[in-house]
């Protein structure tokens, strides 16, 4: 009985150890490389200032918000769309798969919009 005792207890403490190395599957890198023929559109609200955004899919409202730092979507190819809400304190990011989609987004400043090339890492700025 005394050796399954310790076993477990080594195998916790190493389980345990183990755990604390590994990195978070939920991580993000701030830079990212998305796949070529990708575009990017990026949008920046100023502090202490709502702004109202809206995005529907085939009249289907998806997501409202009008507290962000920044909203970044991104049309990867095969009609996928990566949302990306940085809520100043957290990042909220989603997919969803559509043919269409539709934003509305008011009083936040445009700050980019890049379509990703092939043969580069980097996105072409296409303002």
């Amino acid at each position: 009985m005394r050796r399954v005792l310790i076993a477990w207890v080594t195998v916790l403490a190493t389980v345990s150890g183990y755990a604390t190395t590994v990195p978070s599957a939920n991580a993000q890198a701030p830079e990212i490389s998305v796949p070529p023929g990708s575009m990017e559109w990026q949008y920046e609200c100023p502090a202490g200032v709502a702004c109202p955004t809206t995005c529907s899919s085939k009249g289907d409202q998806i997501f409202t918000t009008a507290n962000y730092a920044s909203v970044t979507i991104f049309r990867l190819p095969n009609r996928v769309y990566w949302f990306r809400i940085d809520t100043g304190g957290n990042m909220v990011e989603f997919f969803l798969e559509s043919d269409q989609l539709v934003c509305s987004i008011t009083g936040a400043k445009f700050k980019a919009a890049r379509a990703w090339v092939s043969g580069s890492p980097q996105p072409r700025d296409r303002l």
